[in-house]
């Protein structure tokens, strides 16, 4: 349904590079959901802090681990650049508090030009 080329790699290195990447983006934000679900909707009484620190600890690994790699993004656009783009702009929106820029300059970078797409302009969400 457009001109480009395929969201999802033809080439088998290439396309595996791409699904791993979408898999890390959707495991970060699987605990971000995790944890958020935890710390604004449960009682206080319900709420468990070990299991936010887990999930915190598992985003944050994540991001580090993609900062080492951020190199990977430097393809065209395809769902591997998508998904972390989407993650990074859903932790912008949810954890404003936690600076997930704070020493990942070279991720902070990539996102601050990925951001400026018109589509992820035009889906930032209001909070």
């Amino acid at each position: 349904m457009h001109d480009g080329g395929p969201l999802f790699p033809l080439e088998p290195k290439p396309r595996s590079v791409a699904l791993r990447l979408q898999a890390l983006a959707d495991g970060i934000l699987d605990a971000a959901i995790l944890r958020l679900v935890e710390e604004r909707r449960r009682p206080g009484e319900y709420c468990r802090p070990v299991w936010c620190d887990r999930q915190a600890t598992a985003m944050n690994r994540s991001l580090d681990w993609l900062e080492e790699r951020r190199s990977l993004l430097d393809s065209p656009l395809t769902i591997d650049s998508i998904a972390v783009g989407c993650m990074l702009g859903y932790l912008d929106f949810r954890y404003t508090a936690q600076n997930w820029r704070e020493g990942r300059d070279g991720l902070a970078g990539w996102y601050s030009a990925f951001a400026q797409r018109p589509s992820m302009h035009d889906t930032v969400p209001v909070q």
